[in-house]
């Protein structure tokens, strides 16, 4: 008989079938998607557990856009709407977690969320209050 196929690789950040944002590690932004989160989303409270290694990862979603991809451990900051690092330079590390942005038109109102927190849970809520959901995601990889 033949061995079952190997599960297809899914990118932590396609969770529910939906397309996402490029990984926060990876340099250059991410790209919008074309539908939002369930209507019954949730805003997360405290990071949850991930798997071994994982990072607590979420998508930041107005409306029907997704507008930044959060991963809970310190990193960077990717924009879309800055010009890139100069040669040899990186994006500044932040102190909390990493993001990668995937709508400037929405970082000046985020940013202004994350400059008021001054933890991964207060931003998380935060931006809920501002309006958006917040929904978990299947953890990033080490």
């Amino acid at each position: 008989p033949t061995p079952p196929a190997a599960p297809a690789r899914r990118d932590p950040l396609d969770a529910d079938g939906r397309s996402g944002a490029a990984d926060p590690s990876a340099a250059g932004g991410g790209r919008a998607a074309a539908t939002g989160p369930s209507p019954g989303a949730l805003t997360p409270g405290p990071p949850p557990p991930s798997a071994p290694g994982g990072a607590a990862t979420w998508s930041v979603w107005d409306g029907h856009l997704r507008v930044m991809t959060v991963v809970g451990r310190p990193g960077p900051v990717i924009s879309m709407a800055a010009p890139p690092p100069g040669p040899g330079a990186g994006p500044p590390a932040h102190p909390f977690l990493s993001a990668a942005s995937s709508s400037p038109f929405h970082e000046d109102r985020i940013g202004r969320v994350l400059a008021g927190s001054r933890s991964v849970e207060a931003f998380l809520k935060a931006l809920g209050e501002a309006g958006f959901e917040v929904p978990e995601e299947e953890p990033t990889p080490p």
